[in-house]
């Protein structure tokens, strides 16, 4: 509930869009890009392919090197071959373990011991391959976040409420004596004396007098209204059985024996106290907080926290939306009135449907909820401005240095913009444009260092030669198709107009190549 009352507090316009550093994760790793949604879709989705295409390049570095280690120059068997062949020509960690697989089950019946060995290290590594870079894909997209994302606030319209006119006024109560009016109201006050209708503060008597706290004393009176159950709820206390049968309640049950409850007392009070503390993490532990105390005693206490003018300026600054713009129990109840009873939810034509005997605690509950969800407004509107104009006259802007740097460092969280972690973007562009470039400058740097030995190993070589098109090329020149132009280019080349060997498929168990010119073989 909290995030949704503070989003709607918001307007898109007053979003920073752009490099900002975000402080509670220091200069480096807190530098945040903020972009709107749609900007923050499409560099989510060239994230993820960039980190796909970056697997795919980290295999084919993986392979050459397991290829080049596992080469032998002597004459070796087929089930060697094919791993190499599987090796070079495998775009991806996953087409390689599938058709490794698919190698151990055709060779199924061979010693299986011998199998294992000689390809349980390509299978391996193209298994952890594959694993790393789908998690590394699946988490990737987490240096941007767009549901919930911090973004920092940026507004013209920053500053504190404070209204031409107190309206405020106190009354001082005496021993609690109950009486009530025609209205139904119920005051506690010495019945001799005088009384009003309190709007803002007033002074407790000497037994409800708490000195680290605020005291708040909510009324309920229940008046006419009906209660399915005898309710041993303190506050809310019905345990006056009543046998009636009348129009009224005739709607609710046919039985002439319908029973329903009625309130104990006119009206009872809940006493509330509310008590608030203020930290400086930046303190040690033991001296980072201000004891619990009423809001203006805490937030009083909370100026000796700072050490210098300037973070007590700010402080100040912050602290007075805290004090003078959100609300508390007193005036969360005091605006929604009976709406903020949670019981009303089940009271139906003045029946009160099952209260269970702990309701006055959930009512509590949702009272302290709906302050902090109004504690996370009144700061991001101190920030904002308030979007009605009539209200937004009253506000004050800020005029130091210190106040309008609050006011360029508040961030909260919202789903209508993508915020990317700027270190984690650059860690995975850096990461993986490096991997790329490996991958297609490793082997050549390989081969010109043998050329400059005047060497050229074997490894090198049967890489080269395990390539599609090289034993396509060794195939068809095997049947002594094609005037091919010896060259170490990874595409060889015939003379133009060559025909070559076409699939002889008589025996479809055993497809061979024939060169219908000479009439030679080579199959499988």
């Amino acid at each position: 509930m909290a995030s949704e009352i503070v989003q709607s507090t918001v307007q898109e316009n007053n979003i920073y869009l752009g490099q900002w550093t975000d402080w509670s994760y220091g200069p480096i790793a807190g530098m945040t890009l903020t972009l709107t949604h749609r900007n923050g879709g499409f560099l989510i989705a060239f994230v993820t392919l960039f980190v796909t295409i970056t697997g795919a390049r980290f295999w084919s570095t993986v392979s050459f090197v397991c290829h080049t280690t596992l080469s032998r120059r002597d004459a070796q068997d087929a089930i060697y071959h094919q791993r190499q062949a599987i090796l070079r020509n495998a775009t991806s960690s996953g087409t390689s373990v599938w058709r490794l697989l698919r190698l151990a089950w055709a060779w199924r019946r061979h010693d299986k011991a011998s199998l294992l060995q000689r390809i349980s290290l390509p299978h391996f590594l193209s298994f952890i391959t594959l694993t790393s870079f789908a998690v590394a894909g699946i988490f990737s997209s987490r240096v941007a976040t767009s549901a919930g994302g911090e973004v920092l606030i940026a507004s013209s319209s920053c500053g504190i409420f404070q209204p031409q006119q107190d309206v405020a006024g106190a009354t001082q109560f005496g021993p609690l004596n109950a009486y009530t009016t025609n209205r139904n109201q119920v005051f506690y006050a010495d019945p001799v004396g005088d009384f009003e209708r309190f709007e803002h503060e007033w002074m407790p008597i000497p037994e409800l007098l708490v000195r680290d706290g605020d005291v708040n004393i909510i009324f309920l009176s229940a008046n006419d209204i009906r209660f399915l159950n005898r309710v041993e709820d303190p506050w809310y206390s019905a345990t006056n059985l009543l046998h009636e049968y009348d129009q009224y309640n005739s709607s609710i049950s046919p039985h002439k024996d319908f029973q329903a409850f009625h309130r104990d007392d006119p009206a009872r009070s809940l006493g509330c106290i509310e008590r608030y503390q203020f930290c400086n993490p930046s303190l040690p532990l033991n001296i980072r907080c201000t004891p619990l105390g009423g809001i203006l005693q805490a937030a009083q206490l909370a100026s000796q926290l700072y050490q210098s003018a300037a973070q007590r300026d700010s402080f100040s600054w912050s602290s007075y939306a805290i004090t003078n713009m959100a609300a508390g129990i007193r005036e969360v109840v005091g605006t929604l009135g009976t709406s903020a009873l949670q019981s009303r939810n089940s009271l139906t034509l003045g029946v009160q449907s099952i209260l269970p005997d702990y309701q006055w605690e959930l009512e509590a509950e949702s009272w302290f909820k709906l302050t902090l969800a109004d504690l996370q407004r009144s700061i991001v509107e101190q920030a904002t401005g308030s979007t009605d104009p009539f209200i937004r006259q009253f506000f004050i802007r800020p005029n130091t240095t210190d106040q309008r740097r609050v006011c360029a460092n508040q961030k909260i969280r919202s789903g209508s913009f993508t915020s990317v972690n700027v270190l984690g973007l650059s860690i995975i562009l850096i990461l993986g444009g490096f991997i790329i470039v490996m991958s297609f400058v490793l082997p050549s740097v390989i081969e010109l260092l043998q050329r400059y030995r005047h060497r050229k190993a074997y490894s090198i070589l049967e890489w080269l030669a395990n390539d599609a098109l090289q034993l396509q090329w060794l195939a068809h020149e095997a049947t002594g198709s094609g005037n091919w132009h010896p060259s170490s280019s990874a595409y060889p080349t015939t003379t133009l107009g060559d025909l070559l060997a076409v699939l002889d498929v008589t025996d479809p168990k055993h497809v061979k190549l024939r060169n219908e010119s000479r009439g030679t073989y080579g199959g499988r």
